[in-house]
């Protein structure tokens, strides 16, 4: 296989070089171009007679804005491509100048020959700049034209909206109206019944009855094909349900719902009226009453049947919206309302041409339209169609990813989400009272831009609804992994990121492509929008600045794809190439560490290189930074400096046991600005770098792992201390994980106040076992000690106690004091007690603990 496709491979190249020259000499010369100074003063000629055009107010058709503003277009396109070539000589003829370098500053002579070609190459500079001068100024007076004509169109279309007409405030106006729709009704269904009455009409519908015979043979098969359709993908409507469907299931069925219920019947719809149009079996005068029906009736089936698939009134098992049953059932007659009311409106709109109405007619029409309009959108804007008691729960037969499932709670969204619905009944109490005062077109305009714009917001939820749950069936079913991330090989944890990610992509591109139809929809010109999208994405100058979109996406990209590089150099150096190598751990962490800030840096340099900054032009920021690292940041540049100082000299380094003040652990990661250690009760422990490096350090494993351990004893002093000695050693001696060389040794530290006190030295290869070894030879001593009869004895104290008989005086009165209080009338308490001196205790003796005891 690989020497296959090194054979075709080598195929490709040779069939390549062969059809070079045979292209070469098959191609006819291109004409030549055109020298720049022409270019220059067609252009010129151009914008002066487009200004000339603008200026002298003749323009009043759109299509002549159009014309004007293209070939301001053309030229600010021949501008731009021809200012790349000159921006192109401006840079070679400077750096010519450069090379040849200044003129002699001391007023020496210098060669003739190089004067000469000194003053050939600052001619051709001052030459090259000129005509680059030239191409901005004729792209700045073609953008500055293009300006114009976009505000001379914004002016057109504020001035027609805010065109007053009749007001139907006069009565003639409504006589007037009235009068002329009837007969504009009376002039369309005459012009309809009079066709058919044509002595000619049965031979043309005869003409076509074969297409009128295939539409129905299709229309036939699409009736079958929609119940065969909903019967086996639809939803059950037996009522047999147990449980509520998994919602896979359920989008399935509201799709299947949508396509039998609403594409079908628009397609029968649209195939009827195409054949009445172009076989004649509509006059010209009637086209308008039939795209009029056409569109109305496309437009009523089609609200019917999304609303059915969405809402689901009377099947909520099967509802796709997270809506209560009694909300949907109320939007559901409202949405119903909405199309049986703009569908008629909608038609005559169309057919209007063709009902050659007047101003009043016109007026009187929009009026009544737009009161029945707002009416109905009253009703959708209320809040109680939105509000229920009930509430809505996650069926346990749902297996949508913890990401959807999170997708559906958007509680941010409800203060947004009032203001669009109070937008929404402004502007249909608006409508009616706009037309009343005689603004038809402001009326019409901002009616029926509201429902279309609500109509796209809804599909465009729909088909984000549907893009999420396609987005999860592909990585995450339930607790399971999807397809897509079976083939990946993607775990569950990354499964749900590429989930998250992906849906705010799709979203992002979803609504953004939303914004730009409703700025279309709303009056909004596509070159001006057009224009506008080319400025952000290619760039835009923001003071000597010029930013782009495009050039932030990249550099982001860029940066993105080095670090990623870099971990992955990381991840290559730790698991397959250090290893193999005799660094100690802390070596190998300090080089991925060295790794990953030269990809940072790197990353940095290249994005900043991509955005196209100049560094010297924040050399002022610079300036104010480095003031404000003096100040603020000191302590951040400080412990980052630490950190580079710790990476590069290597005081300490992860994996050492360090003892820092009163922490004491394992070094787990030094990052920028601190340093991680983990405690023996594995808590971690953020120290400073710079405290790292400011104060004293204990490193147990520095250098090596090798240390020693220190064990005091104290025996007592009737002890033999050459068998303590000998004791100690052998314990020492028989412990595995003390080290032969050096050998534990004694050593007799000191006379205690009660005891011989000895310490024993041993030497471990890792001193990080010295808690145990510690351990173990502490029990090894105290069962040697207690075998051999070696006391280990206890702090004892001697108290002495001066006066005595003061004491003995003290306590007396005491007593007395104690036993007159206490004792009943007429008793003699002395008669019942009495102190005596200290004797041999006897029964019914108490010591009071001074010496004396009392005796009853």
């Amino acid at each position: 296989m690989p020497r296959l496709l090194s054979r075709l491979l080598a195929l490709f190249v040779v069939c390549v070089f062969l059809s070079a020259p045979l292209q070469a000499q098959t191609d006819a010369p291109a004409a030549p171009a055109k020298p720049l100074s022409d270019l220059l003063n067609d252009w010129k000629g151009t914008l002066d007679a487009a200004s000339k055009q603008l200026a002298s107010g003749k323009l009043e058709d759109e299509a002549d804005f159009e014309r004007v503003r293209a070939d301001a277009d053309r030229v600010r396109s021949g501008t731009q491509a021809a200012r790349a070539d000159a921006q192109a000589k401006v840079a070679a003829a400077q750096q010519l100048v450069d090379a040849l370098g200044a003129p002699p500053a001391d007023g020496s002579a210098e060669s003739k020959d190089v004067a000469r070609q000194r003053q050939q190459l600052a001619t051709d500079l001052a030459a090259a700049d000129g005509r680059l001068k030239q191409l901005d100024v004729i792209d700045a007076r073609a953008q500055a034209l293009t300006a114009d004509i976009a505000r001379a169109l914004r002016e057109k279309l504020a001035s027609n909206l805010l065109a007053r007409g009749p007001s139907l405030l006069s009565a003639d106006v409504w006589t007037l109206g009235a009068g002329e729709l009837l007969s504009g009704f009376r002039t369309l269904s005459g012009s309809t019944l009079d066709q058919w009455r044509a002595p000619d009409y049965f031979s043309r519908v005869t003409a076509v009855s074969g297409k009128l015979l295939l539409v129905l043979l299709a229309l036939c098969s699409g009736f079958f094909l929609r119940r065969w359709l909903l019967a086996h993908f639809g939803r059950d409507a037996s009522g047999e349900l147990t449980q509520a469907p998994e919602y896979s299931r359920r989008v399935g069925a509201a799709l299947v719902e949508a396509l039998c219920r609403a594409l079908l019947p628009s397609l029968a719809a649209g195939a009827i009226a195409l054949i009445g149009r172009f076989d004649g079996l509509v006059d010209p005068h009637s086209l308008p009453l039939l795209d009029g029906f056409t569109i109305g009736l496309v437009f009523y089936v089609t609200l019917i049947g999304l609303d059915r698939a969405a809402l689901a009134p009377e099947q909520p098992a099967w509802r796709v919206a997270m809506l209560a049953d009694d909300v949907a059932r109320r939007l559901s007659w409202r949405f119903h309302l909405i199309a049986a009311v703009f569908a008629p409106l909608l038609a005559v709109t169309i057919a209007a041409p063709a009902m050659d109405l007047g101003e009043e007619g016109r007026a009187l029409w929009i009026f009544v339209g737009s009161l029945a309009l707002g009416s109905a959108l009253l009703t959708v804007s209320s809040r109680r169609a939105w509000r229920s008691e009930q509430t809505v729960e996650a069926d346990a037969g749902d297996t949508v990813a913890p990401v959807a499932a999170e997708r559906n709670r958007r509680p941010l969204l409800a203060p947004l989400w009032a203001l669009l619905r109070i937008a929404v009944a402004l502007i249909a109490i608006a409508g009616p009272l706009l037309a009343l005062y005689g603004y038809s077109n402001l009326a019409a305009y901002l009616q029926i831009n509201l429902l279309w714009t609500g109509l796209g917001l809804g599909a465009v939820l729909v088909l984000r609804r549907l893009l999420a749950e396609l987005i999860d069936r592909l990585l995450i079913i339930g607790n399971r992994r999807g397809p897509l991330a079976r083939v990946f090989a993607l775990d569950e944890s990354s499964a749900q990121r590429l989930d998250f990610w992906l849906s705010l992509l799709f979203d992002c591109a979803l609504f953004s492509g939303t914004l730009v139809l409703l700025l279309l929809r709303w009056g909004v010109r596509w070159p001006e929008l057009a224009s506008l999208l080319d400025q952000l994405l290619f760039g835009f100058k923001v003071g000597g600045m010029t930013l782009s979109l495009l050039d932030l996406l990249t550099a982001v990209a860029l940066f993105s794809g080095i670090l990623a590089a870099s971990r992955m150099t990381q991840r290559v150096l730790e698991e397959r190439v250090l290893p193999h190598t005799r660094m100690d751990a802390g070596l190998r962490n300090s080089i991925k560490s060295a790794v990953s800030y030269v990809g940072l840096v790197i990353g940095l340099v290249v994005a900043v290189s991509t955005l196209g900054i100049d560094l010297s032009k924040i050399a002022l920021l610079a300036g104010a930074l480095s003031v404000g690292i003096g100040f603020g940041l000191q302590n951040i540049v400080s412990n980052f400096v630490s950190g580079l100082i710790l990476l590069a000299e290597r005081p300490i380094k992860v994996g050492d046991w360090v003892v820092v003040g009163a922490s004491e652990g394992i070094v787990k990661r030094i990052n920028v600005r601190a340093t991680e250690i983990e405690t023996a009760q594995r808590a971690s422990v953020i120290i400073p770098n710079s405290t790292l490096l400011s104060q004293s350090v204990q490193n147990w494993t520095h250098k090596n792992t090798f240390g020693r351990v220190e064990i005091a004893v104290g025996v007592a002093y009737e002890s033999d201390p050459e068998q303590v000695r000998s004791i100690l050693l052998e314990c020492a001696k028989a412990h595995a994980a003390v080290s032969r060389w050096p050998a534990p040794m004694v050593v007799f530290k000191d006379f205690g106040p009660s005891s011989l006190d000895f310490e024993l030295r041993v030497y471990l290869d890792n001193v990080e076992l010295k808690g145990v070894v510690a351990s173990d030879l502490r029990f090894a001593i105290f069962r040697a000690f207690s075998e051999q009869g070696v006391e280990i004895p206890f702090g004892q104290s001697e108290v002495r106690l001066r006066d005595i008989e003061r004491l003995e005086t003290l306590v007396e009165r005491l007593l007395e004091n104690g036993a007159a209080r206490h004792a009943p009338a007429g008793v003699n308490p002395l008669a019942e007690r009495t102190l005596t001196p200290a004797a041999p205790r006897h029964s019914g003796a108490v010591s009071d603990g001074s010496g004396t005891e009392v005796v009853a």
